[in-house]
């Protein structure tokens, strides 16, 4: 009877020391892979100087200057022209461009999936600077307007909309910084064209009905809401509030 409750006593001594066996090993394990990890997972010099982290894509550093110049770079300059980047980007069908500033007057733009470098290169950085002209009468052809009236500066930034008139018809509408200025051009130019070019091409060239003394300035384009949606994409664009020079990565 005692040895019977000896040998009990015995296997439960067993499997006690076994559970303890397996529980340091378990223990073990979790230790090497917590080391595993750590020495696996990016240390923070893994990321350059402006944040980012390294990934995949075609990437383009530049350094801003002022279009004046002498003028300083400023903060606010540099966040519209990260937005305006955003916008050429996914106007070229690069999806979530990922656009940032570092230091104090550099942008650097990560994109994915890009097929012809080049021609994004040449399309993110070009001046493309957005004038609205008029004639003076000392015009070589039809389609030559000689004088600046405004810029794309002259815009609120993001206050260009597509809008729908009691027809249903697409209108592309204009806010203005300055509604002293929109008014004393559209007076002085009333019953002429005020011809909107992007660089040197005429993207409309729309005449002006009446005095603009609000700000706003609509455009008609008749039916077609595909010409009002490329216009309004156009005018959004504008143009870039830095000058923008390549430099390497």
């Amino acid at each position: 009877m005692h040895r019977y409750n000896r040998n009990i006593e015995n296997g439960k001594g067993n499997e006690y020391r076994m559970k303890r066996i397996f529980a340091s090993i378990t223990v073990l394990i979790v230790i090497m892979g917590i080391a595993i990890t750590a020495c696996s997972s990016p240390s923070p010099h893994n990321s350059d100087s402006s944040g980012l982290d390294h990934k995949e894509g075609f990437v383009i550093t530049y350094e801003a200057t002022s279009m004046e110049r002498g003028s300083p770079v400023t903060k606010e300059a540099l966040a519209l022209t990260v937005q305006s980047l955003e916008a050429r980007a996914e106007a070229l069908g690069l999806n979530k461009p990922e656009v940032r500033v570092f230091g104090t007057k550099r942008i650097r733009v990560r994109l994915a999936d890009v097929t012809d470098e080049d021609e994004v290169r040449r399309r993110l950085a070009e001046p493309a600077l957005l004038t609205f002209r008029s004639k003076d009468g000392m015009e070589a052809s039809a389609d030559e307007y000689n004088v600046i009236e405004m810029t794309g500066s002259d815009l609120v930034k993001e206050g260009t909309q597509l809008v729908y008139n009691q027809l249903n018809e697409p209108m592309v509408t204009i806010e203005f910084k300055s509604k002293d200025k929109l008014a004393e051009v559209t007076e002085r130019l009333l019953g002429q064209q005020l011809a909107i070019f992007m660089d040197d091409r005429l993207i409309s060239a729309p005449v002006i009905q009446a005095p603009l003394t609000d700000g706003y300035a609509s455009i008609s384009v008749g039916e077609d809401r595909e010409v009002a949606r490329e216009l309004l994409d156009l005018i959004n664009l504008g143009a870039l509030p830095l000058k923008l020079t390549e430099i390497e990565n």
